[in-house]
């Protein structure tokens, strides 16, 4: 490609024996945006880090070029290098909150990368900086500059990380799993960012990432890898939607969809009493100057024997809080939780504690690392009574077998697994008391797409077949649709809809709901989109959520579809009511927005 400003060409990387990347071409022009799509271990994110030269010392090039401007990245020196780091490539990585100093003030990270690209006096450096922060979108840049990270969320934070990535006006931007973190509706706005900063900058973008979604959404040209080797590379319309290669057509088999039927669940009881009864719960914690956070705002909600209640929201909605006090991890500030008619408190019984169980989301973290698998199993069992050594190996077995794994790997310790094979392990350590009542607290989050998909399959067919009753959190609806009855939206600690999966993601009643349905990525590139209704203002930003009227006011984008009418949303806090049969909002205008407008809220 002669209008090139990078190319890859016969790319080969080695860990020690193993090829990580093998025979690996692309390039990409100024101003275009690439995708480079590929599971755990595919060599997607080698590939980046061999453009700057910054493989780990265990990694080595050993054939092959990556040219920038027709410059071999192997023949610079290392003053050529250090020009080449962060001025004519930049990178974006993952997690924002690990790649950011701490204690320093976001004005004096963009100091010290302009400064280290010789951008001129202090005075002027400054004055850069406020303008890269308004370039990526974070307002009022004078006070940003002198606040520290913590003080944003994830989705400025990882603004800031564009931003210094941006300083010295690279050719190249290298965006590593930017949106991974990240809610739907804040990866929006940072993939909308991407695109705007390769078509005004004339910057070539290329972004790494496993989901499909993003690439669609974003990009114009992706490359599809998988275990090191190029196995489809085209337009994106192309590729997605008329997919060549069989491994293409399986990740692209494996996404959770919005558009899909809705899988065949067993039916429930309507008429049973609920397994779990959620009653006006509460949830403070006080700051260290004395200040209280509500992190749960009076929520009720009950889920029937054999039942799956999906939970949903953004970050700090309340979801895994409310999954700690059903699991007796802290007890609430106000209200009830009654599980089976019985009141649960802080002081359970064994009986209790045996019947509702946790599925973490960290399959990594999860597993202590110097323990077998057999050992970590035995641990609840022993816990809860069982003393016999033959009994317990028996039920060990017996619950590998019931994930899908051979009763032999018993030995192995976790280091020897993939993700999804821990996160089948997780499962199995939690289904060993043989629970009724079963919390997953996004459980899939941290999988590929194929893996995901395997552990939805799993989850849902031992439901099917020990009859367990499921909390299934997220912050994925399309996910949470795949495996639930029915289907709570939390925003910033209240309950905002609550129905059956179906009609709720179908035909949404409250506003919020439509947003996280609209931010949802799809595969297709064809979808309409409208990103920029989606970045929504308010507590996302870093401001607090009101403390009358409706939560999520602020935020709302339904003022131009009611144009009058919306003092009450900031002056009366909407009642959770009942608007179709087993349909419940908490809106004063339930119903009237169907999707997101593009108009300024009013």
């Amino acid at each position: 490609m002669s209008d090139a400003v990078l190319e890859v060409r016969d790319l080969r990387i080695g860990f020690g024996a193993r090829t990580a990347v093998d025979g690996v071409d692309f390039a990409v022009r100024p101003g275009e945006v690439l995708g480079i799509i590929g599971e755990s271990g595919s060599g997607k994110s080698s590939v980046a880090l061999a453009a700057l030269r910054m493989l780990p010392a265990t990694g080595r090039v050993t054939g092959g070029a990556v040219l920038l401007r027709g410059t071999d990245i192997a023949a610079l020196s290392e003053n050529e290098l250090r020009e080449l780091r962060g001025g004519e490539i930049g990178l974006v990585f993952q997690d924002p909150m690990s790649s950011l100093n701490p204690m320093l003030s976001i004005g004096r990270h963009l100091d010290e990368a302009l400064r280290a690209h010789g951008k001129g006096s202090a005075a002027q450096r400054r004055t850069r900086a406020k303008e890269l922060l308004e370039l990526v979108g974070i307002p009022d840049p004078d006070r940003r500059l002198r606040e520290r990270p913590h003080r944003m969320s994830g989705g400025q934070r990882q603004r800031v990380m564009i931003a210094l990535a941006l300083a010295a006006e690279p050719a190249v931007l290298f965006a590593d799993e930017p949106t991974t973190a990240l809610d739907a509706t804040t990866a929006v706005g940072v993939l909308a960012l991407l695109k705007r900063v390769a078509r005004e900058l004339d910057t070539a973008v290329v972004l790494i990432t496993h989901d499909i979604g993003v690439v669609a959404a974003t990009c114009e040209r992706v490359v599809v890898m998988r275990t090191g080797q190029v196995v489809e590379h085209g337009a994106v319309e192309d590729v997605l939607l008329r997919p060549q290669h069989p491994y293409t057509r399986a990740l692209l088999a494996a996404v959770p969809r919005l558009d899909t039927p809705l899988p065949k669940h067993s039916g429930v009881d309507g008429s049973a009493e609920p397994l779990l009864q959620v009653s006006g719960l509460t949830k403070t914690y006080r700051g260290r100057h004395g200040q209280r956070f509500t992190v749960l705002d009076d929520v009720s909600l009950s889920v029937r024997p054999g039942e799956t209640l999906g939970i949903v929201g953004e970050s700090g909605s309340g979801k895994s809080t409310l999954a700690r006090a059903v699991a007796g991890a802290h007890a609430p500030t106000s209200g009830a939780l009654r599980f089976r008619g019985e009141e649960l408190t802080a002081k359970r019984s064994a009986q209790l504690r045996r019947a509702i169980q946790l599925v973490f989301q960290d399959p990594y973290a999860s597993l202590h690392p110097r323990m077998r698998i057999g050992t970590a199993l035995e641990e609840p069992l022993r816990a809860h009574g069982l003393r016999d050594r033959r009994a317990r190996a028996d039920r060990v077995a017996e619950l590998l077998r019931e994930v899908g794994l051979d009763p032999d790997v018993a030995h192995r310790r976790p280091a020897e697994f993939s993700g999804g094979q821990r996160q089948r392990i997780g499962i199995a350590r939690a289904l060993a008391t043989e629970p009724d009542l079963l919390i997953c607290d996004e459980p899939v989050s941290s999988l590929d797409v194929s893996v995901q998909a395997r552990i939805l399959d799993l989850l849902v067919a031992l439901r099917e077949r020990l009859g367990l009753t499921m909390l299934f959190i997220s912050h994925d609806l399309a996910v949470v649709r795949q495996v639930s009855h029915r289907i709570a939206v939390l925003y910033s600690g209240s309950l905002m809809e609550l129905g059956p999966a179906g009609p709720l993601t179908d035909r949404p009643l409250h506003p919020y709901t439509v947003t996280l349905l609209s931010a949802a990525p799809s595969p297709d590139p064809s979808a309409d989109r409208r990103p920029e209704a989606l970045l929504l203002r308010g507590a996302a930003n870093g401001q607090p959520v009101r403390a009358t009227g409706c939560p999520f006011a602020d935020r709302c984008p339904i003022g131009p579809v009611v144009r009058d009418g919306r003092g009450i949303c900031r002056d009366r806090r909407p009642e959770l009511s009942e608007h179709e049969p087993g349909r419940f909002a908490a809106c004063h205008f339930a119903g009237t927005l169907t999707r997101p407008t593009t108009e300024e809220s009013a």
